[in-house]
């Protein structure tokens, strides 16, 4: 059996108001908590289900006994027999009857009061008192990652950060032999494609501690050979060797394989282009030379 409008409406407000009671008294200490201690979120989710759970349970509690025994308490015109409207009581007689349907006309005249549990403002207070007192406590709460020494509080220096090597700049310059004619030639790449025999200069600028003014820099080639590079008063290091054939290389500072800005730390090919011998073609003529002698 439907329960009539009014009563429904009565019914839900006092319902929702025993359910959302102890959420919104939950809410600060909650936020305190996390806002306090971020990491104590899950506890901060235990406890609000907890408090969902009972508010559930305290909205259960309020079924359509309870809503009976509250409007033949507080509305005298339903001369207690609420239980009739609400389908807790089944009209059997004709007397039962005839009561249900004089309720029912004078239903809408009536002014049901409101069923909802006054708010428990001195809850409220102690809800925000523990939460002000919760949030005080953990942002004092000395942290285990970093003890706090009373006595005498020393400060100690971070450790000066320790810079490696670095390759900042870098030229190549290629100057093939005389008899090519072919004019120097000069790349920022450390990989080159030059006549064999041409003369190959390296000069690197790098960065490090002092510019690696104490650090050993060298080329080591694929045949385990090394050409050291010697450092100018500019800062530059700088070396020169013969092209002859080709051959792979990396660029050592202090024994470790030094990368260039894009991170290629080699091996790189120097590619030497060997002259081709003249080729000579004897080309048999069509026709011979027929010598005439004047008459």
């Amino acid at each position: 059996m439907s329960i009539p409008a009014a009563m429904n409406r009565r019914w839900r407000q006092a319902r929702w108001r025993a359910l959302l009671t102890p959420l919104l008294l939950a809410l600060a200490p909650l936020l305190a908590l996390t806002w306090a201690w971020p990491q104590g979120w899950p506890m901060a989710v235990l406890v609000g289900l907890a408090a969902l759970a009972w508010g559930g349970w305290c909205a259960r509690r309020l079924d359509r006994h309870w809503l009976a025994l509250q409007l033949d308490a507080r509305v005298p015109e339903l001369e207690d027999s609420s239980g009739l409207l609400l389908g807790l009581e089944a009209p059997r007689s004709g007397l039962a009857q005839a009561q249900m349907a004089r309720l029912r006309a004078r239903l809408p005249t009536l002014i049901l009061p409101d069923l909802r549990a006054a708010w428990p403002w001195r809850a409220t207070l102690a809800s925000g008192l523990l939460a002000v007192a919760l949030a005080l406590l953990l942002t004092h709460w000395p942290s285990a990652e970093a003890p706090v020494d009373v006595q005498a509080p020393v400060v100690v220096d971070p450790p000066a950060a320790v810079s490696e090597p670095a390759w900042r700049a870098f030229t190549l310059s290629i100057e093939p032999p005389t008899y090519t004619g072919l004019p120097l030639a000069r790349s920022d790449e450390p990989v080159a494609t030059a006549p064999a025999g041409s003369t190959l200069r390296w000069q690197w600028q790098l960065d490090g501690p002092d510019q690696c003014q104490q650090c050993d820099v060298r080329l080591r080639f694929h045949d385990d050979s090394e050409l050291p590079l010697q450092r100018d008063i500019e800062g530059q290091w700088s070396a020169e060797r013969a092209l002859p054939e080709d051959t792979y290389y990396r660029l050592l500072v202090d024994g470790q394989p030094l990368a260039s800005p894009d991170g290629d730390s080699g091996p790189w090919r120097l590619h030497a282009v060997v002259d081709q011998p003249p080729q000579i073609r004897v080309i048999e003529p069509t026709r011979t030379l027929t010598v005439l002698e004047q008459a």
